[in-house]
């Protein structure tokens, strides 16, 4: 799971649109043998690459599309 996921819900849960055990989440998902994808250099560089047509315009949506 990305952290780009964790941090969007973040964000969520703090303006009240999102009710989560952020803490649990964060802990659980190894447990369920998922694995957290890192942000790196790479991907936050890769964003100002796409193409600006319009179907990506969420910055989440688009630093997930670099990550894959």
């Amino acid at each position: 799971m990305s952290q780009a996921s964790l941090w969007e819900m973040a964000i969520k849960c703090s303006l009240g649109r999102l009710r989560v055990n952020l803490t649990d989440l964060e802990q659980q998902l190894p447990r369920q043998c998922f694995h957290w994808l890192p942000i790196s250099n790479a991907h936050l560089l890769a964003v100002a690459e796409l193409d600006n047509d319009g179907q990506h315009r969420d910055p989440f949506d688009r630093l997930l599309v670099c990550q894959s």
